[in-house]
């Protein structure tokens, strides 16, 4: 088990209040099939949302690429025309 070492967050504007973490955390998509790069990306926390948030540059490092976003479909770059995955829920 890997412990995040999480810092203090700072508040952005807008309304609900979204935080962005001044520093970055290591990162990792969870499959059951291959095993996945780390990478660094820093976190930007909503209150108004019991779900991740992905930007299209998590997106990118992270190596993944959507296929239908309304049904949750995705799959890995290099899986592109061959696989499809389904989302899941946080937990």
């Amino acid at each position: 088990m890997v412990m995040l070492r999480f810092t203090p967050f700072v508040r952005l504007q807008g309304l609900p209040p979204i935080y962005r973490f001044r520093e970055s955390i290591n990162v990792k998509v969870l499959v059951s099939d291959r095993d996945t790069p780390i990478v660094r990306l820093i976190p930007i926390v909503s209150e108004s949302v019991d779900y991740v948030l992905l930007s299209d540059k998590a997106l990118t490092e992270l190596g993944i690429v959507i296929i239908d976003a309304s049904n949750g479909i995705w799959c890995f770059r290099d899986e592109l025309g061959r696989a499809f995955r389904a989302s899941c829920t946080p937990g």
